[in-house]
């Protein structure tokens, strides 16, 4: 399972409605180990792209592992270890012509974060059509 922030939130699943198991519950991504799974941090970004997309080193150079929290007993008797991840991203660029007079209060100048709903990464989130419903993010 794991636990996936930008700018201070989760990226949250609904389960399809087609599942056996915990059909349309919202869910972070994640899921059982496999055999050739290296770690439990590699089967938490595996998981996370088979089920949303998310890309997985050394694709891509913006998932940053960060730790990993006490495993705990879920309800339905599983064994879960929370992985901890950073999504970044490079600055939006600010064409030269614009200068800090002209942007008004309601522009997303390049010193305020931009909210996690315009993340290129979670706008590039595509949910697996047998295991996902909806991929979205909530602030922590």
């Amino acid at each position: 399972m794991s636990k996936l922030t930008s700018s201070g939130c989760y990226i949250l699943t609904t389960r399809s409605k087609s599942l056996r198991a915990h059909p349309e519950q919202t869910a972070l991504p994640g899921g059982k180990a496999d055999e050739g799974d290296e770690s439990l941090v590699w089967t938490a970004l595996r998981e996370a792209n088979e089920e949303a997309g998310l890309p997985v080193p050394p694709t891509s150079s913006n998932i940053h592992f960060i730790t990993t929290l006490p495993p705990f007993l879920s309800a339905s008797q599983l064994l879960v270890t929370p992985v901890v991840v950073l999504l970044s991203s490079p600055p939006p660029l600010v064409p030269s012509s614009l200068s800090s007079s002209t942007l008004d209060s309601s522009s997303n100048a390049t010193n305020t974060p931009p909210n996690s709903s315009s993340h290129p990464i979670l706008t590039s989130l595509t949910p697996s059509i047998t295991a996902v419903d909806w991929i979205f993010d909530h602030p922590l």
